[in-house]
């Protein structure tokens, strides 16, 4: 028989291995991430909140000039401005937006610890550079109002319905 202590402690064990599992592991790849030099980065558009690596210059362009109007857009979708400094950082090649962003290299953006990361994933996805970036803000100004820069508000609230800002689904296969 098993006393009570250590069934305890099995109990704990299991929820804190289930918690890792499901959700702390995402968790450890953003700091890990986040640990990476961004020293060669730099302001290669007139808009200061755009960060750039060498060689992601036609992405960090395209945000450039539509970054205010995806800012304009979630601040109306969502009825609140933005409660803190905005920051986008774009990336030359999809590896290197993966080290720096926690995302898999297929993605076309993630926001994690407040900042926007863009790959130049974005650049050939069939909604535009646009729609990404807004939706990429979406996420950033529900992690701010929130104040959880790790990984921001639930899934559910954050993604809402099928089709919000227009996005097209990408089928499997």
């Amino acid at each position: 028989m098993v006393n009570k202590p250590a069934r305890q402690r099995a109990h704990t064990c299991l929820v804190l291995g289930l918690a890792l599992a499901l959700g702390g592991c995402h968790i450890g790849r953003g700091v890990v991430a986040m640990a990476q030099s961004t020293s060669a980065f730099t302001a290669c558009t007139p808009d200061p909140r755009i960060a750039c690596e060498p060689g992601s210059e036609a992405l960090a362009a395209q945000v450039a000039a539509q970054l205010p109007a995806a800012l304009a857009t979630i601040e109306k979708a969502q009825f609140s401005r933005f409660v803190a400094p905005v920051r986008v950082q774009t990336y030359a090649s999809a590896e290197s937006f993966s080290r720096h962003s926690s995302a898999g290299p297929g993605a076309a953006g993630v926001v994690i610890f407040g900042v926007a990361h863009l790959s130049p994933v974005a650049l050939r996805h069939p909604d535009g550079v646009g729609k990404i970036l807004a939706h990429e803000m979406s996420h950033l100004h529900l992690a701010q109002l929130t104040r959880n820069l790790v990984d921001g508000a639930p899934a559910c609230l954050v993604l809402g319905r099928p089709g919000h800002l227009g996005l097209k689904r990408r089928r499997a296969g």
